[in-house]
């Protein structure tokens, strides 16, 4: 008869063999970039897609510096190399990340287990809520960007306060956040 930690052992690495064999991984999220639709603790159920498959507000994980971050695609652009690079945000940020080569891609996060509940973000209102989240998000990163720009060529040399930045790009933030909470208040309500 096997013990309790040695059919543990057995059950975890059928599961590991199971997930590898059909393209998908689990992650712990850990960190505050993505709140408030991931929280430390979430786990991430990712599968391994081309960037092909990717549209605007996937939720994705890829390398970056020997870190795994979890961010919503937002789009890609052709690299003066010929590869691709993405360009991905975190919800709780103004700006954009660093591009990063799709090499670096690790996948899609498809499902997540937050909470005791499961959410399946393949499901179409999923896939066109996170597509609007995109879409707010690329906004909120131009805008972010661009009184940036504003700011530094232009009131600095007037010497005169600017509007910052950030307050102007909580006007896009606000919003999304509010979409995001109402998201997950009825993934809540739908899996009871």
């Amino acid at each position: 008869m096997l013990s309790e930690d040695s059919a543990r052992d057995i059950a975890s690495q059928l599961k590991e063999e199971h997930v590898s064999a059909i393209g998908l991984e689990e992650f712990r999220y850990q960190g505050k970039s993505m709140h408030p639709f991931l929280k430390d603790g979430d786990l991430m159920v990712v599968k391994h897609v081309k960037v092909s498959a990717l549209c605007s507000g996937d939720l994705i994980i890829y390398q970056y510096a020997n870190k795994s971050i979890a961010h919503r695609f937002l789009y890609c652009k052709p690299a003066i190399d010929g590869s691709l690079d993405l360009i991905a945000k975190g919800d709780n940020s103004c700006e954009r990340d660093r591009s990063f080569k799709s090499d670096l891609l690790l996948g899609k996060i498809v499902q997540i287990n937050k909470d005791g509940r499961v959410i399946y973000l393949e499901r179409v209102n999923w896939r066109i809520m996170s597509h609007f989240i995109g879409i707010l998000s690329l906004t909120e990163a131009v805008i972010f960007r661009n009184m940036h720009i504003l700011k530094v060529r232009l009131f600095n040399k007037l010497r005169i306060s600017p509007i910052i930045a950030s307050d102007v790009a909580r006007f896009i933030r606000a919003p999304k956040e509010l979409l995001l909470r109402a998201l997950l208040l009825m993934s809540t309500i739908g899996n009871k």
